[in-house]
């Protein structure tokens, strides 16, 4: 397949169309009732868990990868993802831009082949995640996240 046209594939048929169901309902809906890194966790959790019936179709990046694998680096990018939509103020289109992304990354760099690749790939998500949660702690002390997209 021509890469003009596997990037549109990606873009239709991949996971940018989940960000409607997962940052444009349930995470609003998640925020209300718990905080930011609960609701990115739990989502995250789910998100990773949606993607099951892809770890046992060969040929699917999942059949390469453990389902805990799989769900823990879902778990940790959801943090990205909140983060990401929250300083959007609730933009579909960045999310859906951040997943198309990050399916397209996945595809053409490959680093999910190898256990190498995958806890590097973690590894770098952890630390990005850990950042935005002291800068989210830092920023709720000076009132600087909408008050519409988050728990208070």
């Amino acid at each position: 397949m021509p890469i003009p046209v596997f990037i549109i594939f990606i873009l239709i048929a991949g996971g940018p169309l989940e960000e409607f169901g997962w940052r444009g309902f349930a995470l609003p809906a998640l925020l209300k009732k718990m905080p930011f890194v609960a609701a990115s966790l739990i989502l995250g959790v789910l998100h990773g868990l949606w993607h099951l019936p892809l770890h046992f179709i060969s040929g699917t990046v999942q059949y390469h990868i453990p389902v805990w694998e799989f769900v823990a680096v879902t778990a940790v990018g959801a943090i990205i993802y909140s983060w990401l939509f929250i300083k959007t103020n609730g933009s579909l289109s960045a999310m859906i831009i951040h997943h198309w992304s990050a399916n397209l990354a996945s595809a053409l760099l490959v680093y999910w082949d190898t256990p190498l690749g995958r806890w590097v790939f973690f590894g770098v998500q952890l630390v990005f995640a850990l950042v935005i949660i002291v800068i989210y702690k830092q920023s709720r002390k000076h009132n600087e996240f909408p008050h519409e997209l988050v728990n208070t």
